[in-house]
């Protein structure tokens, strides 16, 4: 729920400060453009939520060290921590996660 360029400006390089050489970083966001208007029957009111776009906050990470971790499997062919994954919330709206490691 945070402004893009607070994210742009003062999260993610706060994110890259913390975070020691090897750490990893998970992001879970709502995925998309822009903003979107939601009425949220849990809360009982409208709410707004800024969207991401995953391939630009991914760029935005890589000048500051950090690698997107791949997807990866076990022995047994069941996924690993890895990727980039897509799925959509009870309240139908799209979000993404994925997983950077700072090199």
């Amino acid at each position: 729920h945070i402004n893009p360029d607070l994210v742009m400006q003062h999260v993610l390089p706060e994110f890259t400060r913390v975070l020691k050489k090897g750490g990893i970083l998970q992001l879970m966001f709502k995925s998309g453009q822009g903003t979107l208007q939601h009425y949220d029957d849990l809360f009982k009111a409208d709410r707004t939520f800024y969207l991401y776009d995953p391939d630009e906050l991914l760029a935005a990470l890589q000048p500051q060290g950090f690698v997107l971790i791949e997807e990866q499997l076990d022995i047994e062919n069941a996924p690993l921590l890895g990727g980039m994954v897509y799925f959509t919330d009870p309240r139908s709206i799209r979000n993404c996660a994925f997983w950077v490691q700072k090199i």
